[in-house]
């Protein structure tokens, strides 16, 4: 099942997918393997990818608290204003998203926020192969 996570500035999105692609069998949407694939989406790609009913995806939003985000982005070096401004403006962007889970990104590093979404990813692979087993042996009777 392929990822879409979804995050504001600094929330830790892009981190989050490193991880699932170095250490997982996630791929990157440029990649050309066949695999299962992670996606990093605005508002507006998640809402375009929803409406395009050709890929199946869970999606994510990670969820982080404003001083966190705000920490995270100076100490990777961004420029304080920059950071500030986009606070200020992505709040309206994010609210009217409908994504299948949040999780939880507030932890110094993102292992526990990976696990999550693993951990809800093969819950939804197999609540639908329960489903699909159960509808077939459904029909067979």
């Amino acid at each position: 099942m392929n990822i879409v996570l979804v995050g504001k500035i600094g929330s830790g999105v892009d981190e989050i997918a490193k991880r699932l692609t170095d250490y997982f069998r996630y791929e990157t949407p440029d990649s050309d393997a066949n695999e299962l694939k992670v996606f990093v989406a605005d508002p507006a790609t998640l809402r375009k990818m929803q409406a395009d009913k050709d890929v199946e995806f869970v999606s994510f939003f990670i969820s982080c608290g404003t001083y966190r985000r705000f920490r995270r982005c100076i100490d990777s070096g961004m420029d304080e204003e920059r950071v500030l401004a986009e606070i200020m403006t992505e709040a309206h962007r994010y609210d009217s998203i409908h994504v299948d889970f949040t999780v939880e990104n507030e932890d110094e590093d993102s292992w526990a926020s990976v696990t999550e979404i693993l951990k809800r990813v093969k819950d939804v692979v197999d609540c639908s192969h329960q489903s699909s087993t159960k509808l077939e042996s459904f029909q067979q009777a």
